[in-house]
């Protein structure tokens, strides 16, 4: 999802607790924009999530390290929130 330009834009609880990302994908930019203030946070923990996207980052790779599932977190170069 992340290759085709999608980013995760909030994390809630839908469905019986169960934890869902909402993705969104912007049509009207760059497919793949620069980064800036990059995070890197464990797939686990949500509420470090929560709290980058509450500041205005958005969600735009997942990769695996020895520890498990990360998921990289930035604000885009020219700042726009709601990219």
């Amino acid at each position: 999802m992340f290759q085709s330009g999608f980013l995760i834009k909030e994390i809630t609880k839908k469905y019986g607790g169960l934890i869902r990302c909402i993705l969104f994908k912007n049509i009207c930019i760059s497919a793949h924009p620069t980064w800036q203030d990059v995070m890197i946070i464990k797939s686990s923990d949500i509420e470090a999530q929560k709290k980058l996207l509450n500041e205005g980052f958005l969600g735009f790779n997942v990769s695996k390290d020895p520890n498990g599932i990360i998921i990289h977190y930035g604000r885009s170069q020219t700042g726009d929130k709601q990219m």
